[in-house]
């Protein structure tokens, strides 16, 4: 709020990826800005700031219906995200989604989507990419991991091929999902149900 008050239009704005929003910022108040969000706490890595975009529910941890709470992995994601520069090379509006249960609470097709399934009374989570069902499910311990070799994937393939780093314009590449799911096949199982249906909640 100081920082707004001082340094801009004196508005805050939360964004559709849960982040805060400056308006009328100065170029040569820039430094201040940037030293005092990263004192907060709110800059934990500039470099990986624009593609840390995680959603999950709002209520994650509190669903009755979720298979199991999310966000242990959402921080563990997290962690994983800001160790690794490459991931830096991410479009700033790559998205990943991990959904503890049925209802999901984003509107768009994220880049990367985990979500759980009971499976044998186990759960474990199926991946889509892009939108596009994958047909594989990821085990609980791999998950993680799962979700950045496939973002390391799509870094690669879009680069081979002169497309924007968003999963849905590299599933438009010939043999993209195979390709991705034949270098992660140590970390994905066939499916034996079919992908869950999308609910979107407005709560």
């Amino acid at each position: 709020a100081n920082l707004s008050h001082n340094f801009a239009d004196g508005t805050i704005e939360i964004t559709s990826r849960a982040n805060l929003q400056l308006r009328a910022i100065r170029n040569q108040d820039l430094p201040n800005i940037i030293e005092s969000t990263s004192l907060a706490g709110l800059l934990p890595s500039p470099q990986h700031d624009r593609v840390r975009n995680i959603v999950t529910s709002p209520i994650a941890g509190l669903d009755r219906e979720e298979l199991l709470d999310p966000r242990p992995l959402i921080r563990e994601l997290d962690r994983q995200l800001r160790a690794e520069p490459i991931i830096a090379n991410l479009h700033p509006k790559f998205s990943f989604a991990i959904h503890g249960g049925p209802s999901r609470f984003s509107r768009d097709l994220d880049d990367i989507a985990i979500e759980a399934v009971d499976i044998n009374s186990a759960p474990q989570f199926h991946l889509s990419i892009g939108g596009a069902s994958s047909g594989l499910t990821v085990n609980l311990s791999d998950a993680v991991e799962c979700m950045l070799a496939t973002a390391k994937m799509c870094i690669r393939l879009a680069h081979e091929c002169s497309v924007p780093v968003r999963a849905k314009a590299v599933m438009k590449i010939p043999g993209a999902l195979k390709h991705i799911t034949d270098a992660l096949s140590h970390l994905l199982t066939p499916s034996p149900m079919p992908p869950p249906s999308h609910t979107v909640n407005d709560a």
